[in-house]
């Protein structure tokens, strides 16, 4: 049923007719994939021979001259068909059709050019590949007068060179369409678990937690997230021993920058990707008072400490100017320290004068400020790399379920994702049961991306519902019995792609779908996460009220302890 699924699924491209334009002239402008020899040699392969004269005769017609021993064929029919004026034996050595005798005549006594062509191409047509040196044998013409007859069909789009050899234009493409089918036909679909399998596989790397960080900010650059995932989920589950202090000593670093977008949500970006030519000045025609001043001074001197602007205003604070401007997203800090005292306004209100300015004392060493920056517009062929970066496979879904701060359509996905399979740069199929449509992956992590579907790790996993590894109830519909809502309080067990249990409620209600050995695993796993905080950071102790009673033993094994009717896991100290 998958492999019927997937040959309809090859054929279906429900894309508007300006793609398929778009397609077509960038085609004729890309150095398109080669075909495979296979596939030369079958585009060439004779599929019937003659049963009689007559149709010997009609072949000559068709297909021009025929050497000896090139088809098997009786002698006797081409000396029946020369008894009756049908056919001629010409210098050097070949049979023709008497219809065809004033060309050949043309072509070799009189040297004209264009029955040269004629005859040439016909037989690059008919008798598959040749070199110069294979024509002037055949022919008897000098090898420079054969090669240049072959470059000039070339030039007219008329032959392909390839190799040395030179192939007739129509089968040469042909045969490059039939490669690209076998390749789609090479694909086996697999479930979907498979690709759930093989974007969990990536979450985690062993290194040092700073180059784990590196790693983890590398892959979600350019995604805008709420500023709160940023260390309560995406963060804490790619780095091992995640602190805050790793993620301000490596914006301190000068390499990365945090980026405040209009709806309140936060991406991070390389400094390479800034337009630096853009002129921020009219940005300030749209402030006014102590924002304006602010931004103004940055504006001019560019990244500077906060005390250095301590005093170009009076009556008013600084800080609550900055962070006011960084909610606009028109100013950013070489430090995280900022965001998070945004995130925690409403408690530093509600806390005491001592804390409120401890924190602001804080605010006033930690890192420098500067104006944000506009993004230099990315080409589409640098956004699909980016994403595929980070899908792996490329599909309607995957790209829709990805946040990007510079917005891709489909559409205009599928214009360049055409061309780049005909130019050997993705190979698409149907890859994955549930992804609809054509799905793409590039060709240089093809096998690799292949092996691990097929050979997916048997391991469990524990990710927030909102992580974007986590891809079900988003670019995956959910398996049946094992939906769940995507929100951070949901913590979900992946074994080998499929979900296993789910931690819903920040971990008050466990609903588990495997057995109980499984369980016991997965649980287990759990709170080693927990106790290192790749999962719920915040939490001292997780309280799980609603349970199935036969996995109870299980939560025992894993640490968790009963109190009354519930079971608590506390964060132990390392």
């Amino acid at each position: 049923r998958r492999q019927t699924e997937a040959t309809m699924m090859y054929d279906y491209t429900p894309t508007p007719m300006g793609i398929h334009i778009a397609a077509e002239e960038a085609l004729e402008e890309a150095q398109m994939i080669p075909p495979s020899p296979e596939q030369l040699a079958s585009v060439s392969e004779r599929r019937r021979l003659p049963e009689d004269e007559k149709q010997l005769h009609s072949l000559l017609m068709i297909e021009g001259d025929l050497a000896a021993g090139e088809l098997a064929i009786p002698i006797e029919w081409l000396e029946l068909l020369a008894q009756k004026e049908r056919v001629k034996y010409i210098e050097p050595g070949l049979w023709i059709a008497a219809e065809h005798a004033d060309k050949y005549a043309a072509a070799f006594e009189g040297a004209d050019r264009q029955a040269r062509l004629q005859i040439v191409l016909r037989l690059l047509r008919y008798r598959g590949a040749w070199s110069p040196e294979m024509l002037a044998e055949r022919y008897l013409w000098m090898e420079k007068t054969a090669g240049d007859l072959l470059s000039e069909l070339c030039e007219e789009g008329s032959a392909v060179e390839s190799d040395g050899l030179y192939y007739h234009a129509e089968l040469y493409n042909l045969a490059r369409r039939e490669t690209i089918k076998s390749r789609r036909r090479q694909i086996q679909t697999l479930p979907s678990e498979r690709y759930a399998a093989l974007l969990t596989n990536r979450v985690r790397i062993t290194a040092p937690p700073m180059e784990q960080l590196e790693k983890a900010l590398g892959q979600l650059s350019g995604r805008p997230y709420p500023p709160a995932w940023w260390e309560s989920v995406l963060l804490p589950s790619r780095v091992g021993g995640y602190r805050p202090e790793l993620l301000d000593s490596l914006l301190a670093q000068g390499n990365l920058f945090w980026h405040m977008t209009e709806d309140r949500e936060l991406s991070f970006h390389r400094y390479e990707e800034i337009d630096w030519e853009e002129d921020r000045s009219t940005v300030s025609d749209t402030l006014d008072g102590n924002e304006k001043v602010i931004y103004e001074a940055l504006l001019k001197r560019g990244a500077s400490f906060m005390q250095r602007l301590s005093d170009l205003i009076e009556g008013a604070s600084v800080y609550d100017i900055l962070i006011g401007l960084t909610e606009k997203g028109l100013v950013c800090a070489d430090s995280f320290l900022p965001v998070r005292q945004w995130m925690n306004q409403k408690d530093l209100l509600k806390g005491t004068v001592r804390q409120r300015v401890t924190a602001r004392s804080k605010a006033k060493t930690t890192g420098r400020w500067e104006i944000s920056r506009p993004l230099a517009p990315l080409t589409v062929e640098e956004q699909l790399e980016h994403i595929f970066d980070f899908v792996i496979i490329l599909s309607r879904e995957t790209l829709q379920s990805l946040p990007l701060v510079q917005k891709l359509s489909w559409a205009k996905a599928l214009e360049t994702l055409r061309v780049w399979e005909y130019t050997g740069r993705v190979r698409r199929g149907y890859f994955i049961e549930g992804l609809s449509g054509i799905q793409f992956i590039r060709d240089k992590d093809f096998i690799g991306v292949m092996r691990e579907l097929e050979q997916p790790r048997d391991e469990i996993i524990w990710l927030s519902a909102v992580d974007p590894a986590q891809p079900w109830g988003k670019a995956l519909p959910h398996m049946e019995e094992r939906a769940f809502i995507n929100v951070p309080g949901t913590i979900v067990a992946l074994h080998g792609g499929i979900p296993a249990a789910v931690f819903e409620r920040q971990g008050k209600v466990l609903r588990c779908f495997e057995d109980v050995a499984t369980i016991r695993e997965a649980l287990q796993v759990f709170a080693a996460n927990y106790n290192t905080r790749r999962i719920l950071p915040s939490l001292s102790r997780l309280v799980v009220k609603q349970y199935p009673h036969e996995i109870e033993e299980a939560l025992v094994q894993s640490g968790f302890l009963k109190e009354i009717q519930d079971y608590v896991l506390y964060r132990s100290i390392p």
